[in-house]
Parts: C-alpha cells; structure tokens; sequence
C-alpha cells in the first residue's frame, strides 16, 4: 500500500478497534498468523512476514535490557506470538489484546501469562510498574492523536530507566495505517520522555516490491471493472472480510509472488546490513525511559 492509494477514508480510532476485532473472530482461528500480519493473504506469504518480524523482534530484545525477571506490558499481543517468547525468556507478562476471541486462545495455549481483553488506553494499570513495553506493530494503525496518546501512556506505565520495544511502519499510509517516518516517531517517542538505544529498518522486501510492480502492470491490463461491482478480486473492505479473488487472479498472484518470497529470505539478510534503514518498510526501535524527571 502506498500513499496514493488511500482513498477519501480513513479510520476513526474506534473503527479500527472494530475492524481488528471482526478480524480476529472471522480469521484468528483456522491460522493464527493470518489476523496478525496480512489478513486473506496466503500461508506461505505471512510465513515470510512473520520470519522477518521474529528477526527484527530478536535483535530488538538483545538491545532492552535483562528480560528475565522483568514486568512487561505487551500492547495488542494478538496470537500471543511475542508473549510467548518474553515469557520464556523468563519475564512476567502482561498482555492486552481488544479481540475477546484473541486472548481466550491465548489464555488455553500460553499460560501464565496475565492476558486481559480491552483498549490499551483504557486499562487500570500501575503507574511505573513495567520494565519493558512492547509492540509489534499494533499503534501504528492507531490514528496520529491516538499514538501520541499511546507513547504518553506507556511513558506512565515504564519505570524511569525501563525500556520500549517497538517494531512499527515506516513507509504505508491506508484506511487503517498510520506511518511515521523513522525520525517522525523517535520525536514521537522524544515528546515522552523516551530516547533511542536501537533503531533498524527490517522488511526491505526488494523482490516483493518488484514483484507488486509487475502485478500492478498486469493488472492494468485487466479490463476494467464495471461500476456498481463488488470490490475488485483481492481487494479488502473495511467488513474485514477479503473479497473473493477470481483463479486467474489467484494463479496470476501465485505465479508472481512465490518466487519473489524465495528469493526476499536470503535478500532480506544482505539488505539490512547495507541499505539505508528508511528504505525498508517497517523499523524496529529500543527506547530507554529517561530518568531525568526523577
């Protein structure tokens, strides 16, 4: 998605809410992956999403101080994947999610950890209580006002010198996302009191990309879909219901992008080191609460 493609439309802060819950009850159950990183999207593209994300997720953690043993807030834990893995890293977690049909799964398959279902914004939590923050991509399709206002909440919740982990988007503007720029969010984060250990840009894609662009031409020459239609195959409504692709799309689609997955896994490990970080898609940030107003 790009910045021309947004439409007249975008989210109101409660439609988003409704939109992630109507996706994880229609989606969350038959593939965990598939409400959490490209809802209607096949298998083995979310695998990639979610390989690459782990990456970003696991080099972030080594940069935001000693897990075990810590409190951590997950903000919109989804799955459960990164509670997961901060639980068995040995931190008690906590973690909130808004889809109620999210959090019972995770309750029968992590537990131990203490999940509740709700708005960040508005859960009773204790001032200063957490050493760590996290999330993974989930304020970025929160709307501007509604970020800054998660930053300042966070900035409440995390001790004086605790840390922030955030994997967030960099480049996609959408009815439901909401990017900053690299140096957008860290004055984001700087506003509340957080300054940065760790920042990486992940998720390059170099063969996707190249492979959207050629999808993109055959799709131009498609005849034109008549007014009055269904959404165009593939497309997603704001239902959070995918419309159904047509074979030929979904063979057209396959034949396109199987290979450019294959080949974004080694490509994606030669890009980090060498590319700008503002070229990639999503960046990873570690920011350490200042202590300078104790």
């Amino acid at each position: 998605m790009n910045e021309g493609s947004i439409g007249p439309h975008r989210f109101e802060r409660d439609e988003s809410n409704d939109y992630w819950r109507r996706i994880h009850a229609a989606r969350g159950e038959a593939d965990l992956l598939d409400a959490v990183c490209l809802p209607g999207a096949p298998p083995w593209l979310n695998r990639y999403i979610a390989r690459v994300q782990l990456r970003a997720f696991e080099e972030a953690m080594s940069h935001s101080g000693v897990i075990a043993g810590a409190r951590v807030i997950e903000v919109g834990c989804g799955n459960g994947r990164w509670s997961s893995i901060l639980q068995r890293c040995g931190a008690d977690v906590t973690a909130n999610d808004l889809s109620p049909e999210a959090i019972a799964r995770n309750q029968k398959r992590i537990p131990g950890v203490d999940f509740r279902v709700g708005d960040f914004l508005e859960l009773d939590l204790d001032a200063r209580s957490f050493d760590l923050g996290v999330s993974v991509t989930v304020v970025q399709h929160f709307p501007p006002a509604a970020q800054d206002r998660a930053i300042a909440r966070l900035a409440e919740l995390i001790r004086p010198g605790g840390h922030l982990l955030m994997l967030e988007n960099i480049q996609d503007q959408g009815p439901h996302v909401f990017a900053r720029s690299i140096s957008g969010w860290l004055t984001l984060f700087r506003a509340h009191g957080f300054d940065p250990v760790h920042v990486r840009g992940y998720e390059y894609d170099l063969a996707l990309r190249a492979a959207r662009r050629l999808m993109n031409v055959v799709a131009s020459l498609r005849p034109t879909q008549p007014e009055g239609l269904p959404n165009a195959p593939g497309a997603q409504d704001t239902s959070g219901t995918p419309a159904t692709p047509s074979r030929g799309s979904r063979l057209a689609k396959t034949v396109i992008q199987v290979p450019a997955v294959m080949a974004s896994y080694p490509l994606e490990r030669l890009s980090g080191p060498v590319l700008p970080d503002r070229w990639a898609t999503h960046a990873s940030f570690v920011l350490r609460k200042s202590t300078a107003t104790e």
